[in-house]
């Protein structure tokens, strides 16, 4: 399904270790989103970044979604 146009976003990007974030995967992973977003006319309010494991992945975004409705916008 399509968010219209000026949603606003937040964007949710997981790496599951911090070699991976320190070598530039967590930077593509947003750098993806933050395209796909801008094709999509997206409004980003904020970017939001966990390091951990899928198995833990619950807080992050949880957290991603509070952030999210605070700021009434959508976790992406």
């Amino acid at each position: 399904d399509s968010l219209p146009t000026g949603t606003k976003a937040v964007l949710f990007c997981r790496v599951s270790a911090c070699d991976q974030a320190q070598r530039g995967n967590a930077q593509n992973q947003l750098a993806r989103l933050r395209s796909e977003a801008e094709c999509r006319q997206l409004q980003v309010v904020f970017e939001f970044l966990h390091v951990g494991s899928g198995w833990d992945v619950t807080d992050g975004i949880t957290t991603a979604s509070l952030i999210a409705q605070r700021r009434g916008a959508t976790a992406i």
